[in-house]
């Protein structure tokens, strides 16, 4: 959620047509030279980096509550081969 909010503010980070805010001016795929300060005016690209991480953080510890609950909560005599097939999917994808 952190993410996606700091994502929106960072339209309105950067100075665009009539005071109000536009997309980050950092290309296709955000290389170094065209996040400078010098081709991005504002605050947009900032922002937008740090929703990047933040959702990238948010990400991680998803994966990794799925993949302890899994292997921590389950019944009593099931082991990892009796698992159903959508836990194991589920378990795979987190990894």
């Amino acid at each position: 959620m952190f993410g996606g909010l700091l994502l929106y503010f960072s339209y309105l980070g950067a100075p665009g047509l009539s005071g109000h805010g536009s997309a980050p001016d950092v290309g296709w795929f955000a290389y170094a030279p065209l996040t400078g300060r010098a081709f991005s005016r504002g605050h947009s690209t900032d922002y937008w980096i740090l929703a990047l991480f933040v959702s990238g953080i948010g990400s991680m510890v998803s994966a990794l509550n799925v993949i302890v609950t899994t292997v921590s909560m389950r019944c009593k005599g099931m082991t990892l081969m009796r698992m159903p097939l959508f836990v194991w999917l589920n378990l795979v994808v987190s990894e």
